[in-house]
């Protein structure tokens, strides 16, 4: 066989090959692609696209985040092997974040940059795996979408306040107030209180009564009530509750203090 007959038969084998290789390929090629785009890729009427949705965030800057970042779906009869969901905070930091139940997805995070406004940090969630489909049609992709995290400052407090009298042996609700000199934004507003008598002590919602706690000044609020718990006081013990901000700038500085007297 001559060069040119051998160059010739070896261009011919060649296109073969990639021929079939290209029609093999070409279902999970499709398949991986729709995967790629968030297209639904199962057969059948009234299913659902799969996607991933990136919630809304208002936090605190400074104050540690835990809870649901997005939901995912997956079209009927789609399921994904080798889960991976990694998260770009928008800050430099990328963690991975954990399936806290059927098309949930949880993480953790805090926001430390100093700010005196609120800042916005694009978020960024992919999802990835190796996608198998009603017809074991097998695909490698990723879904991704973008939500927004807007970081508020901490609110230094206005003022702590005594409103009730403070009878010994007893639970008093509604006892004291912490006031803002503006209302809390859409995060909240976190605040940490500290009795300097281990007889006076702050009365939670869950029962427990603890010498240091964080209240939250819910969003729009400008104040929210505490209860002490004066059961082991007696009269005449004196106290001081201090009142700090929480968060990046730390703002000890501006802490406010109120003192008070059981009878």
């Amino acid at each position: 066989m001559n060069v040119r007959a051998e160059l010739l038969a070896f261009g011919i084998g060649i296109s073969f090959i990639f021929g079939i290789a290209g029609q093999q390929s070409t279902p999970d090629t499709a398949f991986a692609n729709a995967f790629s785009n968030g297209q639904n890729v199962c057969e059948g009427p009234q299913t659902t696209p799969t996607g991933v949705l990136v919630k809304e965030l208002n936090l605190q800057n400074g104050v540690p985040f835990d809870g649901v970042i997005a939901t995912y779906t997956l079209c009927q009869g789609c399921t994904v092997d080798r889960f991976a969901a990694p998260i770009v905070w928008g800050d430099g930091a990328v963690d991975q974040a954990r399936v806290a139940g059927n098309g949930i997805l949880a993480a953790a995070h805090t926001y430390v940059k100093a700010a005196d406004s609120a800042v916005d940090f694009p978020i960024l969630i992919s999802i990835s795996g190796l996608c198998i489909n009603s017809q074991r049609q097998y695909g490698d992709g990723s879904l991704n979408n973008r939500g927004v995290a807007h970081v508020f400052p901490p609110l230094k407090p206005l003022q702590v306040l005594l409103l009730k009298p403070l009878i010994h042996g007893n639970v008093v609700n509604g006892a004291g107030a912490l006031q803002l000199s503006q209302p809390a934004p859409p995060s909240g507003a976190r605040l940490h209180l500290a009795s300097s008598s281990v007889k006076v002590l702050f009365s939670s919602i869950a029962g427990a009564s603890v010498q240091e706690t964080d209240l939250v000044v819910r969003p729009g609020k400008v104040a929210e009530d505490f209860a002490l718990d004066l059961r082991s006081a007696n009269p005449g013990t004196q106290f001081i509750i201090t009142a700090t901000c929480v968060g990046i700038p730390l703002c000890p500085q501006d802490s406010k203090q109120i003192a008070g007297k059981v009878q």
